[in-house]
């Protein structure tokens, strides 16, 4: 019984271990090098959005998976141990994986969905209207003044690429904004499982069972 319960611990570590990873290569490494790519445009729009696919699938299944496991199992260790084996830490490693969940929840999933969703390319609206100016000239035969028609505006004309690519800009720069958050959030994740996972490690360092 006793080898049974410290292996059920073991295994329940190492899903708690998994988890913190997950978040922290999430944070430390795939995050930075969406913004890097997003900075440089290195890919383009398409390949951008299924890569963060690709990391929101890996994030969230390793949560769910291993962060279930963690919990099923410490509160497993916690319930089947004698009295004297009844230790705190089972119980504050148990909880490790569902505050770090509720945090996902709230904290960081708002923001994954509000990236995943948002437009490759603005909407610029109709184009201006192109307008002339009039300019008088003075005849040199009767002396007699006349508007010329014939010369545009430059100054009510606008350039449509000009404006596309200043919109570009603008939505790379959210968007880099928005992954940097990101960064923050999943390193949030990241300490609260660490924590559970530390906890966790020295418990059972220090249980005589």
């Amino acid at each position: 019984m006793v080898s049974c319960l410290k292996i059920v611990k073991l295994v329940g570590i190492g899903s708690l271990g998994l988890a913190t990873s997950s978040f922290g290569l999430a944070a430390y490494n795939a995050v930075p090098d969406l913004i890097s790519s997003t900075k440089l445009s290195i890919l383009d729009s398409q390949e951008l959005r299924k890569r963060f696919r690709c990391l929101l699938v890996q994030v969230r299944s390793i949560l769910a998976v291993f962060g279930t496991a963690a919990s099923v199992l410490f509160t497993m260790a916690y319930t089947r141990s004698p009295v004297t084996g009844k230790h705190p830490y089972l119980i504050y490693a148990a909880l490790g994986a569902p505050l770090c969940a509720a945090y996902y929840c709230y904290g960081v999933l708002p923001l994954e969905l509000q990236i995943f969703q948002s437009p490759q390319k603005r909407d610029l609206g109709p184009l201006p209207a192109k307008t002339s100016k009039t300019d008088d000239l003075t005849s040199p035969l009767d002396n007699s003044v006349y508007n010329d028609l014939g010369t545009e505006s430059d100054a009510v004309r606008e350039e449509p690429a000009e404006d596309e690519q200043f919109q570009e800009l603008e939505l790379k720069t959210e968007t880099i904004s928005k992954l940097q958050s990101l960064k923050l959030g999943y390193s949030y994740s990241s300490l609260i499982s660490g924590a559970a996972f530390v906890l966790a490690t020295i418990g059972y360092l220090g249980d005589p069972l």
